[in-house]
């Protein structure tokens, strides 16, 4: 299997989570209401301490298998984040990377996991499809 355009798929999407997940601190500008807490207020309000998440009464979420053969193996330098939804936005971004490999692993550009971790007819999506699909070819 040709895996050198791989490499360059894995730098893309690593550099586009990075930016994603740095981006994710904005908000809009507009009216007085979009203040942050504590903001301009002369130091009179305090802001709670945050709690502890509380157990989640939500449903599981089922995620595809995106298991990969033993020769096939990726490195991923996670930091460690305070943010449990950064944290689990960054967990998405580096299992849409193994997503891929895993429909060019099994040479089925109609995989469920590279769909599941992508928006439906997204740029994201139809890169995973184009990927998997020219690796299937190439047999």
């Amino acid at each position: 299997m040709n895996r050198s355009h791989v490499l360059p798929a894995v730098v893309s999407l690593t550099a586009a989570a990075a930016l994603l997940l740095t981006g994710c601190g904005g908000g809009s500008k507009g009216s007085d209401n979009d203040k942050g807490a504590g903001a301009d207020d002369g130091g009179t309000k305090k802001t709670a301490a945050p709690s502890k998440p509380e157990a989640s009464n939500a449903p599981a979420i089922d995620r595809p298998d995106v298991s990969l053969p033993g020769d096939v193996k990726f490195v991923f330098t996670t930091p460690r984040l305070k943010d449990p939804v950064r944290t689990a936005a960054l967990g998405d971004a580096e299992n849409f990377i193994r997503a891929v490999e895993h429909g060019i692993v099994k040479q089925n550009k109609n995989d469920p996991a590279y769909k599941f971790y992508s928006e439906f007819q997204s740029p994201a999506q139809e890169y995973a499809r184009d990927q998997i699909t020219q690796h299937a070819d190439a047999g």
